[in-house]
Protein backbone atom coordinates (compact mmCIF):
# COMPACT_ATOMS: atom_id res chain seq x y z
CA UNK A 1 0.00 0.00 0.00
CA UNK A 2 1.09 3.16 -0.75
CA UNK A 3 0.23 6.67 0.81
CA UNK A 4 -0.88 10.05 -1.00
CA UNK A 5 1.73 12.42 -0.39
CA UNK A 6 2.34 16.50 -1.40
CA UNK A 7 0.71 19.59 -1.43
CA UNK A 8 -1.76 18.47 -4.06
CA UNK A 9 -2.79 15.73 -1.79
CA UNK A 10 -6.20 17.24 0.07
CA UNK A 11 -7.87 13.99 0.83
CA UNK A 12 -4.58 11.86 2.32
CA UNK A 13 -5.32 8.19 2.45
CA UNK A 14 -3.64 4.89 1.06
CA UNK A 15 -4.30 2.53 -1.89
CA UNK A 16 -3.61 -0.50 -3.49
CA UNK A 17 -0.42 -0.15 -6.26
CA UNK A 18 -1.50 -4.04 -6.75
CA UNK A 19 -1.32 -2.38 -10.29
CA UNK A 20 0.17 0.30 -10.74
CA UNK A 21 -0.42 1.11 -14.51
CA UNK A 22 0.60 1.50 -18.02
CA UNK A 23 4.62 2.35 -17.99
CA UNK A 24 5.78 5.74 -19.07
CA UNK A 25 1.68 7.17 -18.71
CA UNK A 26 1.66 10.90 -16.99
CA UNK A 27 -1.28 9.26 -14.79
CA UNK A 28 -0.69 5.35 -14.39
CA UNK A 29 -3.36 5.24 -11.55
CA UNK A 30 -6.16 6.44 -14.02
CA UNK A 31 -4.63 4.80 -17.02
CA UNK A 32 -4.89 0.58 -15.80
CA UNK A 33 -5.44 -2.57 -17.42
CA UNK A 34 -6.49 -4.43 -14.25
CA UNK A 35 -7.07 -8.22 -14.58
CA UNK A 36 -10.52 -9.73 -15.64
CA UNK A 37 -10.07 -12.92 -14.56
CA UNK A 38 -7.09 -14.85 -13.73
CA UNK A 39 -5.79 -18.68 -13.82
CA UNK A 40 -5.64 -18.25 -9.67
CA UNK A 41 -9.32 -17.48 -9.99
CA UNK A 42 -10.57 -19.94 -12.03
CA UNK A 43 -8.67 -22.91 -9.69
CA UNK A 44 -9.92 -21.13 -6.81
CA UNK A 45 -13.18 -21.65 -8.38
CA UNK A 46 -12.72 -25.18 -9.28
CA UNK A 47 -10.99 -26.03 -5.72
CA UNK A 48 -14.70 -24.52 -4.11
CA UNK A 49 -17.36 -26.36 -6.67
CA UNK A 50 -15.05 -29.27 -5.93
CA UNK A 51 -15.06 -29.41 -2.59
CA UNK A 52 -18.60 -28.91 -2.66
CA UNK A 53 -19.60 -31.71 -3.87
CA UNK A 54 -19.29 -30.60 -8.13
CA UNK A 55 -18.34 -33.87 -10.60
CA UNK A 56 -17.92 -32.03 -13.47
CA UNK A 57 -16.42 -34.32 -16.04
CA UNK A 58 -12.78 -34.42 -16.01
CA UNK A 59 -12.38 -32.07 -12.82
CA UNK A 60 -9.65 -32.64 -10.33
CA UNK A 61 -10.07 -32.69 -6.85
CA UNK A 62 -10.18 -29.80 -4.84
CA UNK A 63 -6.59 -30.54 -3.24
CA UNK A 64 -5.18 -30.56 -6.49
CA UNK A 65 -6.40 -26.66 -7.88
CA UNK A 66 -4.79 -25.66 -4.62
CA UNK A 67 -1.25 -27.52 -4.91
CA UNK A 68 -1.12 -26.01 -8.17
CA UNK A 69 -1.76 -22.42 -7.31
CA UNK A 70 0.42 -22.78 -4.07
CA UNK A 71 3.08 -24.94 -6.01
CA UNK A 72 3.60 -21.80 -8.61
CA UNK A 73 3.79 -18.89 -5.64
CA UNK A 74 6.08 -20.48 -2.69
CA UNK A 75 9.21 -22.10 -3.53
CA UNK A 76 9.61 -25.86 -1.76
CA UNK A 77 6.13 -25.90 -1.13
CA UNK A 78 5.46 -29.49 -0.13
CA UNK A 79 1.27 -30.43 -1.38
CA UNK A 80 -1.16 -30.52 1.11
CA UNK A 81 -3.72 -33.83 0.87
CA UNK A 82 -6.85 -32.05 2.11
CA UNK A 83 -8.46 -28.92 1.81
CA UNK A 84 -11.71 -27.08 4.17
CA UNK A 85 -13.67 -24.12 3.11
CA UNK A 86 -11.43 -22.03 5.19
CA UNK A 87 -8.38 -22.99 3.68
CA UNK A 88 -9.79 -21.81 -0.10
CA UNK A 89 -10.96 -18.52 1.72
CA UNK A 90 -7.86 -18.05 2.73
CA UNK A 91 -6.61 -18.35 -0.53
CA UNK A 92 -8.88 -16.34 -2.02
CA UNK A 93 -8.00 -13.16 -0.07
CA UNK A 94 -4.19 -13.75 -0.21
CA UNK A 95 -4.60 -13.96 -4.19
CA UNK A 96 -7.15 -11.25 -5.26
CA UNK A 97 -5.89 -9.18 -2.46
CA UNK A 98 -7.97 -5.33 -2.27
CA UNK A 99 -10.17 -6.75 -5.66
CA UNK A 100 -12.95 -6.93 -3.78
CA UNK A 101 -13.66 -10.78 -3.63
CA UNK A 102 -13.29 -11.48 -0.38
CA UNK A 103 -16.18 -10.22 1.21
CA UNK A 104 -18.45 -12.22 -1.48
CA UNK A 105 -16.16 -14.98 -0.56
CA UNK A 106 -17.13 -14.60 2.92
CA UNK A 107 -20.99 -14.36 2.20
CA UNK A 108 -21.10 -16.96 -0.61
CA UNK A 109 -20.11 -19.14 2.19
CA UNK A 110 -22.14 -18.23 5.22
CA UNK A 111 -19.13 -17.14 7.56
CA UNK A 112 -19.45 -14.44 10.17
CA UNK A 113 -17.10 -11.41 9.98
CA UNK A 114 -15.85 -8.59 11.31
CA UNK A 115 -16.13 -4.79 9.88
CA UNK A 116 -14.76 -2.17 11.04
CA UNK A 117 -17.69 -0.10 10.09
CA UNK A 118 -20.95 -2.55 11.01
CA UNK A 119 -19.28 -4.26 13.49
CA UNK A 120 -19.82 -8.54 13.37
CA UNK A 121 -21.67 -9.66 9.69
CA UNK A 122 -23.79 -12.58 10.38
CA UNK A 123 -24.48 -14.60 7.34
CA UNK A 124 -28.45 -12.97 7.72
CA UNK A 125 -26.68 -9.36 8.23
CA UNK A 126 -29.14 -7.09 5.85
CA UNK A 127 -25.95 -5.24 4.31
CA UNK A 128 -25.21 -8.38 2.71
CA UNK A 129 -27.84 -7.78 0.24
CA UNK A 130 -27.65 -3.92 -1.57
CA UNK A 131 -29.67 -1.46 -0.78
CA UNK A 132 -31.99 -1.12 -4.08
CA UNK A 133 -31.49 2.57 -5.06
CA UNK A 134 -34.15 5.54 -4.44
CA UNK A 135 -34.56 5.96 -8.21
CA UNK A 136 -35.66 2.80 -9.04
CA UNK A 137 -37.96 2.49 -6.04
CA UNK A 138 -39.46 5.98 -7.58
CA UNK A 139 -39.79 4.60 -10.97
CA UNK A 140 -41.55 1.78 -9.56
CA UNK A 141 -43.43 2.39 -6.62
CA UNK A 142 -45.25 -0.87 -5.67
CA UNK A 143 -41.34 -2.24 -5.11
CA UNK A 144 -40.34 -2.24 -1.65
CA UNK A 145 -36.45 -1.54 -0.17
CA UNK A 146 -34.48 -4.65 1.31
CA UNK A 147 -35.05 -4.86 4.84
CA UNK A 148 -32.72 -2.47 6.97
CA UNK A 149 -32.05 0.23 4.92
Amino acid sequence: MEGKTGSAATNKGYYTNKYPGQTGSTQPLYINNPKIVRLSEIYLIAAEAKLKGGNATDAQSAEYYINQLRANRITGYTNVTSVTIDDIIAEYRLELQAEGHYFFTLVRNNKTFESIYRGTITPDHYSNICAIPDRELFICPDMKQNPGY
